[in-house]
């Protein structure tokens, strides 16, 4: 019984989520905004590697080709990053993005590494 009523919680927040990002509530631009704000991200590095932690994080958006992480600087009213292979190239080199196994080694499927975390960790203290 107590499973059930677990899954159909989930069932019921992820209906929720969905009609939310449908609605364009709340505002995926703004949000994003925000957390460049909050965590100081200044240099455009940085800011794909943001763009990476709200897509991975706060979306749950698990493949992003380079279309939709522009679309999200987009909406932010943010200067999109241009040549993103090169920005998320250079992210991996310094060990702040990984590729999960089983993921044909795209820079799409890219994740925050724990240095990665941390990185943007210590960007929101400064």
């Amino acid at each position: 019984m107590i499973e059930r009523l677990k899954k159909a919680r989930e069932e019921a927040m992820d209906t929720a989520v969905d009609a939310a990002k449908k609605s364009g509530l709340p505002s995926r631009g703004a949000d994003f905004k925000k957390l460049i704000d909050t965590y100081s991200l200044k240099r455009k590095p940085d800011q794909v590697l943001g763009a990476i932690h709200y897509l991975r994080d706060v979306e749950k958006v698990m493949d992003s080709p380079p279309r939709v992480i522009n679309q999200l600087f987009d909406d932010a009213g943010i200067d999109s990053p241009g040549n993103l292979s090169l920005y998320l190239n250079r992210l991996r080199e310094r060990e702040f993005l990984i590729i999960p196994n089983g993921s044909e080694d795209k820079n799409r499927y890219a994740v925050l590494s724990p240095e990665g975390q941390e990185h943007l960790n210590k960007r929101s203290t400064k």
